[in-house]
């Protein structure tokens, strides 16, 4: 039997790439120009370069073409014994020593005193009385501090929002996000049936006129934003940005999700959107983020009773609540005064961290606020994306790719997000020497493989 014409050319362009013929980078043919120059059908030449990117011999991209990809030499495999991966793709906020003998000590404390009682308990959206009153003392947005009626917990922030999604939105509805965006919200809500919309961005993250022409035209109703150091751009909108996104949400009878949870980073930040229009927003916070990525509790803020009730019901038959010993836990961690400790290192952690990835990286103009864990780097041409990641990892690091966090069918960012909690220091200037020896060399060299170089 005959190889089909469309594999037969995907075939010859794939030996072009593997032989060097086509260097990373380079941008095929158009499709129409390709078919006309081949005899071909565009239809057979669509399939051929739809078989390339299933390959991963070229990405495709909408507007932009299809472009050769990098292609790590087949017979480099790592071997056992090699360094391990410093992983730059994990995005969370560092646990120092102190912080873990810190949970052992509340672990013992809460098991002799009300822990076991709460172990016991079932498992509901509202926490104890004392709890809510503990919490809403110590959260403060901006000044702003949430009242302890108005509070109820999750199982960890995504479930928040997955309870929020799935309690204010009906399967096939649209739903409004920014279009750089953390990637579970688009996740989680086409698991749900429901269809993420993109939302147009500034420098101060979501644009009012476009929130309003989506919410006209796609008929949005429930719509997610960070409005403080943003993931992964690192932006956080002005306090008259805030008010011009309530202003939208209030007029067009919107719900609004509220991502917060690295709002404890930036105390300095306006007041959230919840508290402007307190009864159409849904405020999510997170104790694994504040705390420990091993003890996940969404911490969730909404002012109307009837919403919050509906809320609370989501998260019960999604099984999405978190466990009462938990919810023990956070009651020690915040009456002994601990939280507020452990959140003070975070943010001083943070800094230094972002100060090492800033200066090792500063001829490339990295994007981010020093005071998150995490930062947004630009490639320069010829650069794109998933070649530098396949590059990266090839010499040790592991990062994610702009088009992880882009909403926008066929549009890949070409950056990349570098998250920096995960590794010891020392990792993490060696990781920093990588990466601009990547840059600098490009896509058509060979990196040296776990380099030495470090940033002081």
């Amino acid at each position: 039997m005959s190889t089909p014409s469309y594999l037969e050319h995907a075939n010859r362009i794939t030996a072009e790439i593997v032989d060097g013929l086509r260097p990373p980078g380079q941008r095929l043919p158009t499709i129409r120009s390709y078919a006309y120059e081949n005899g071909l059908a565009v239809s057979t030449v669509a399939r051929t370069y739809a078989e390339l990117v299933r390959r991963g011999m070229v990405s495709g991209e909408v507007g932009r073409g299809s472009f050769v990809r990098l292609v790590p030499p087949q017979a480099r495999l790592r071997e056992p014994g090699q360094a391990r991966i410093i992983d730059l793709e994990f995005n969370s906020t560092a646990v120092q020593p102190e912080d873990e003998r810190a949970l052992a000590h509340a672990m013992m404390r809460a098991a002799e005193g009300d822990g076991l009682p709460f172990a016991s308990a079932s498992t509901s959206a509202y926490g104890a009385e004392r709890l809510a009153v503990a919490l809403a003392r110590h959260l403060s947005y901006g000044g702003w501090q949430p009242r302890p009626e108005h509070l109820i917990f999750a199982g960890g922030a995504r479930q928040a929002i997955a309870a929020a999604l799935a309690a204010f939105a009906n399967t096939g509805e649209a739903v409004g996000v920014e279009a750089i965006s953390y990637p579970m919200v688009k996740a989680t809500a086409q698991r749900l049936g429901l269809r993420p919309i993109p939302i147009a961005m500034d420098e101060q993250g979501m644009r009012p006129d476009s929130l309003k022409a989506v919410a006209a035209s796609d008929g949005v109703r429930l719509v997610y934003t960070q409005p403080t150091l943003h993931n992964p751009l690192g932006l956080t909108m002005t306090a008259e940005r805030r008010r011009d996104i309530a202003a939208v949400v209030d007029q067009g009878e919107l719900t609004l999700i509220e991502d917060a949870v690295y709002s404890f980073l930036h105390p300095q930040a306006p007041h959230p959107i919840a508290a402007l229009v307190p009864d159409r927003v849904i405020l999510i916070d997170s104790l694994s983020k504040r705390g420990f990525p091993g003890l996940p509790i969404g911490l969730v803020t909404l002012a109307d009773a009837d919403r919050r009730q509906r809320l609370a019901e989501s998260l019960r038959t999604g099984a999405w609540l978190s466990s009462p010993f938990s919810l023990a836990l956070l009651a020690t961690l915040l009456e002994d005064g601990t939280l507020p400790e452990i959140e003070a290192r975070k943010g001083s952690d943070a800094a230094k961290r972002h100060a090492i990835m800033r200066t090792g990286l500063k001829k490339w103009s990295p994007q981010g606020d020093a005071r998150s864990f995490h930062l947004w780097l630009p490639l320069p041409p010829p650069w794109r994306a998933d070649d530098f990641c396949a590059a990266a990892l090839h010499a040790g690091i592991a990062v994610t790719p702009g088009r992880n966090f882009s909403l926008q069918p066929g549009y890949a960012p070409d950056a990349v997000r570098i998250a920096l909690a995960t590794p010891a220091m020392d990792e993490l200037r060696r990781a920093v020497g990588i990466i601009d020896q990547l840059l600098e060399l490009g896509p058509a060299a060979e990196p040296a493989e776990h380099s030495t170089a470090q940033v002081a």
